[in-house]
């Protein structure tokens, strides 16, 4: 029974060396998952900047037609 007992707390440790690893997961995840958001957010950014640049070239574009006009 004392060989049962010893295993039977082997376990129990185990047990909560796996929730204790579990808990670890779940903190990585939510760090990939803040890190994913800055990477959205960066994109985000990216896009908006691109979407200057768009615009600065139609208006580049625009003032080369009005020059070619006059």
């Amino acid at each position: 029974m004392s060989d049962f007992s010893a295993r039977e707390s082997e376990i129990t440790t185990s047990m909560s060396d796996f929730s204790a690893r579990a808990s670890e997961i779940k903190t990585n995840m939510s760090d990939f998952s803040a890190g994913e958001s800055e990477i959205t957010t960066s994109m985000s950014d990216f896009s908006a900047r691109a979407s200057e640049i768009t615009t600065s070239m139609s208006d580049f574009n625009a003032g080369r037609a009005e020059l070619r006009r006059t």
